[in-house]
């Protein structure tokens, strides 16, 4: 199974089940959850591939508050963090969308996707 079909079972129930890849659609309810593969490396051993690959995923986390968009990052990550072996969480900074009336807080987690 592919990691974005992997990514979109994982982030699907979170946000109300407002959860797209690479891009929010217009006039989104709030909460919602937008994801993108940022790199892919391929992870190599003494002996070649191990079969593994570090992959960089960035979290978009939307919502009326701040507080809000808080709270769809910290269920986003643990849902991450029980599919998949994160190695890294990184907070990329906030946002408050004043046009959109909305909040955004966005992440990067580095984790470890056994899979072509």
């Amino acid at each position: 199974m592919s990691l974005l079909i992997q990514l979109a079972n994982v982030l699907a129930p979170l946000a109300s089940g407002r959860s797209f890849n690479i891009r929010l659609p217009q006039d989104t309810a709030m909460p919602a959850i937008v994801y993108g593969i940022n790199s892919q490396q391929t992870m190599r051993g003494v002996n070649g591939s191990t079969g593994m690959s570090r992959v960089s995923v960035q979290i978009d986390c939307f919502g009326k508050t701040l507080a809000s968009a808080y709270e769809v990052k910290d269920s986003a990550i643990a849902a991450l963090e029980a599919a998949f072996p994160v190695v890294e969480v990184s907070h990329l900074g906030d946002s408050h969308i004043e046009e959109f009336k909305r909040f955004q807080t966005t992440v990067d987690v580095s984790l470890h996707f056994i899979g072509a």
